[in-house]
């Protein structure tokens, strides 16, 4: 069995079971009548966690690659798209779920205390975290990398162009070694340019 596969299924069991525990956090909430627990929040992290297990689910069993092969253009773009927009809205969901948890405890709400409610709030701070440590780290490699290649230009452009001046700042040493030799040969032409001068006079 191919092990990115095994890896999917792992991983998006992990997410199954969190999600489904958040979802049945919240639903709990509305089933005691947690009145202090009441926030805009609440019904979108509920809502959004029912959606998302579907996705997730589905996503588990029908991996991007194979969606990509066998679907036209039209639907891949499509697909992608959503993929996209999925990936903006959980992003909006831990925000979300993070502000919650953090009102519940800010209003004392008592009714609220579950170990549930600390899942959510610790798996939402660390999903932020991986996405963010996801996202960043290619446009890190692409800037540095972009930098190496125009520093390597640049020094291939020196050396090509001003191969003393390249010379001079990569082995100074080298460069004090011939300065006696050079002022040697300078005060030899001007030698001569003095006794042809004078010749002429």
């Amino acid at each position: 069995m191919d092990i990115m596969f095994v890896a999917r299924l792992l991983s998006g069991f992990i997410v199954l079971i969190l999600l489904a525990t958040s979802y049945m956090y919240v639903e709990k909430l509305e089933r005691i009548g947690c009145a202090c627990s009441d926030h805009p929040y609440r019904n979108f992290i509920k809502g959004y966690t029912a959606v998302a297990f579907v996705f997730i689910l589905a996503m588990m069993f029908l991996p991007q690659e194979m969606i990509l092969r066998s679907t036209n253009g039209v639907y891949a773009m499509f697909y992608t798209i959503f993929a996209i927009a999925f990936l903006v809205s959980l992003v909006l969901f831990f925000v979300l779920s993070i502000q919650y948890v953090r009102y519940l405890v800010t209003e004392k709400c008592k009714c609220s205390d579950d170990i549930r409610r600390e899942v959510l709030y610790y798996w939402s701070i660390a999903h932020l975290i991986y996405l963010g440590i996801v996202v960043l780290i290619p446009i890190f490699l692409a800037i540095i990398g972009g930098f190496l290649a125009l520093t390597m230009n640049t020094v291939q452009d020196v050396k090509s162009k001003h191969g003393a001046t390249y010379e001079a700042m990569t082995n100074p040493f080298k460069g004090m070694k011939d300065v006696p030799k050079k002022l040697k040969d300078e005060l030899k032409s001007l030698k001569a340019l003095s006794k042809v001068a004078t010749g002429r006079k």
